[in-house]
This record gives C-alpha cells, structure tokens and sequence, in this order.
C-alpha cells in the first residue's frame, strides 16, 4: 500500500469524522495541538486538505498507519445517505455492516451516531459501542478498548443502568484485551460480565446476545492458554474452555432461530471445540485437520460470495473459516513432525491470509504472523505480502513492534510477493 502525498484532496466527511474522533480520543483539542506539533488554534480549524503533520498526528492518535488515513479518506459514495437517517436507524446499519464485516463502515456509522447523539450520554454509549465493534473488526484493538472505555465513562455520566450497552462495552473491552494478548485482564471484564447474569437472568434478545458472547470470548481465553501451560493445568484450560464453548454453542443456535446471523457465530464456538477435543484426547489432530481442509471449497465460495456482497452473515461466516484454519494450524504446528505437518500448515495459513485481507482483519492477520514466524526471526524469508502484513501489525498492535522490529531487521527479503489468494 502507498502513501499518498499530503496534496492529494481527502474526502472532507470521512476526514472531518476522522479528526473529530481524534480529538475525542485524546480528550481535547489541546491535546491533539500537542501531538500534532501545531498551535490548539489550528486543531480547530483543520480543513478538507490538511498538512502532512496533521494526519501524522491524527494516526499517531488513533493508532492507524498514514496509509490507512489516506485509504479511509479517499473511499468516497457510500455515506451520502447517512444524513438523512435517525439514530434508530442508524444503529440499524451499524448491526447490518457488522453481519457483514464490513467493519470501516461501521465505524463510519459509528462516528455519524457519535455527531447525531449530540451531548445526550445514553446515546453517545450506545454510539461508541458501534465504534468500538468496528474497531476490533478492523484489528485496531487498542483503540477500540479506549472507544469502549469512553462509552463506558458515558453511561457513568447518564446516572442510568443502561445494562445491556454496558455489557457490550465491558464485552468489548475484554475483547480488546484478548486480542492485545492480555489474557488475565481480559478473563476479569469477561467475568464481570458473566457475573452480572448471576441475579439476572438473559431474557431479552440483547442480554441473550451478551451471554452468549462472553462465554465465546472466556472459551477462546481459556483455549488460547492452553498453548503455554503444561500437563494438568493444560487439561484444566481445556475442560474450561470446553464448558464455556459449548453453552456459547447452544445459545448461539437459539439465537439462530431468531436471526440467522448467529448460526455463523456458533460456528466461532465450535472452532474453538476442536482444540479443546484435540487437547483432552478425543480426536486425533490429523482427523481435525482432514476436517477442516474439507472445507476448502466452501470457504472459496464464501470468498466469491462477500466479493459479490452478497446479502447475510457472509463476514462472519468468512471469519470462522478462517479462525478455524489458524485454530487447526496452531495444532499441527505443536503436534505434528514438521517434515508431516509444515506443508499442511501452510495451506491453511493461505485460506486465513486471504480471508484475513478480503475482511481487512488485522487480528486474522496478526495470528497468521505468529504462526509462520514463530520462534524463527532469524531465519525467517519475507515477501513483500509479508511485509505489508507485519508493518500493518506494528501500526496496530503496540506489543507486536518488539517481534515485528526484529522480523524486518533479521529475516532475509525476498522481491517476489505470492498471491493473497490462497491455492
């Protein structure tokens, strides 16, 4: 991806949305000045074609690369209608571009609910949320932890209870931590949620939503542990995680039967069943990855399907084939000889890359990094696909740039660059 020149003329809605939400981000637009290297009085008065020290400011702010700035700016003819739309309305859209992972423009969404709630706090929560689903979607997990975090501090000033936008935050915000990699934080914000179902049941659709999500999320905490522990505590993670993905399975299926976007959310939970059958010695790991290799085709034609945008859940179903791909990858990488299991792993590794680009999933991409590149830094060969995708992770993930440093710097560079499209 190019950087384009400071010149180059920006769309003047998606930058205006782009610098407001700076400013809210880093509190004031003193703040902003201060990062910016510029007077506070020049904050306030960006225009449509900013300097180059702006825009650097502002992605420095919001954790985006200048690249991405300039990306996001230019895509141009799908906002026009935004206007006209009530806050109802809106969220609306914001649900049905999460369905279909098209997470930039929730976020868009997102930022136009922002300006729509005025200085009503109720409605400015429930705006943040949406910005900070799209965030993660988009791999920008530490910013969207902060959105949360913002939405959160809303509902505080409302003085209302709000329950069910206050559990998408903290879900929210757990989910940032566990794509950050802080494991133990994110298990505390997932707890409090379930927690908080103790004295009252999951009866609305909302609530039922949250319950099913976090025990997704503390399944998915647990399995991703198990790499790291040892013996009976490994078993232990995975008899957790089992728990914990099976009832998310179940009430995620109930879900379906109301909206069939939540069959493909199901499909997340059993991903994570897998490790966990491998884990406690009920299936033998080369029938999991016959499995999951089967499902070659399908994930093309869900590929060809979200390219056409098609209608439906085609960016979740697209995220669980490629979750499912890495989840199995991780396996045959610690269970399999490397002389069996490294071809293998690369295949799969090409379906999540591919599917990780046409999602613009960072977290997708992020995992896909830390499986080929695992303990081989010195040894490593990049294409330029590989590269893209680890300065894309630097730009994103704060404690990814140690590990994402030392790549560039140590592994050798190759000129030609594979397709992103997998064989």
């Amino acid at each position: 991806m190019m950087i384009q020149p400071a010149s180059q003329s920006l769309d003047s809605h998606r930058w205006q949305q782009l610098w407001q939400f700076a400013i809210e981000t880093a509190g004031s637009s003193k703040a902003v000045a201060a990062a910016c290297g510029v007077h506070q009085s020049t904050v306030t008065r960006a225009g449509n074609n900013p300097k180059a020290n702006l825009v650097e400011g502002g992605a420095a702010i919001l954790g985006w690369s200048i690249a991405d700035i300039y990306e996001y700016c230019q895509q141009t003819g799908t906002n026009e209608g935004d206007a006209t739309k009530t806050f109802g309305e809106l969220n609306d859209m914001a649900d049905q571009a999460n369905v279909a992972g098209d997470y930039r423009r929730m976020v868009e969404i997102g930022h136009t609910m922002i300006e729509r709630a005025g200085e009503d706090d109720r409605l400015l929560a429930r705006a943040w949320s949406r910005v900070s689903s799209g965030l993660d979607g988009l791999g920008f997990c530490e910013q969207s932890e902060k959105a949360a975090r913002r939405g959160l501090e809303h509902i505080r000033r409302s003085g209302e209870q709000s329950r069910d936008v206050r559990l998408r935050l903290l879900n929210n915000i757990a989910t940032g931590l566990y794509h950050q990699g802080f494991y133990l934080d994110a298990r505390m914000y997932a707890r409090e949620v379930l927690n908080s179902f103790e004295q009252n049941e999951p009866t609305n659709f909302s609530a039922r939503r949250s319950y099913a999500f976090v025990h997704l999320l503390l399944g998915h905490i647990d399995r991703a542990c198990i790499d790291s522990a040892i013996d009976e505590e490994a078993e232990r993670l995975a008899r957790l995680a089992g728990e914990s993905l099976t009832i998310a399975r179940e009430f995620y299926l109930k879900l379906a039967k109301e909206d069939s976007a939540y069959a493909a959310m199901a499909r997340l939970a059993e991903n994570g069943l897998l490790e966990v059958h491998v884990e406690l010695g009920e299936l033998p790991v080369s029938d999991v990855i016959d499995h999951v290799e089967s499902h070659k085709v399908d994930a093309r034609d869900a590929i060809v399907a979200y390219r056409a945008d098609e209608t439906g859940p085609i960016g979740i179903m697209l995220e669980a084939y490629a979750w499912e791909a890495l989840i199995t990858a991780g396996m045959a990488g610690r269970y399999l000889p490397a002389r069996h299991g490294q071809q293998r792993i690369e295949k799969l590794l090409a379906r999540a890359t591919e599917i990780g680009w046409e999602l613009d999933s960072w977290t997708i991409l992020r995992r896909v990094a830390e499986i080929k590149f695992a303990n081989n830094d010195d040894a490593a060969i990049l294409d330029e696909n590989d590269r893209a995708i680890v300065i894309g992770l630097i730009s994103r993930f704060p404690n990814f740039r140690e590990f994402g440093f030392g790549l560039l710097q140590n592994a050798r560079h190759v000129t030609a660059c594979r397709s992103r499209r997998a064989s």
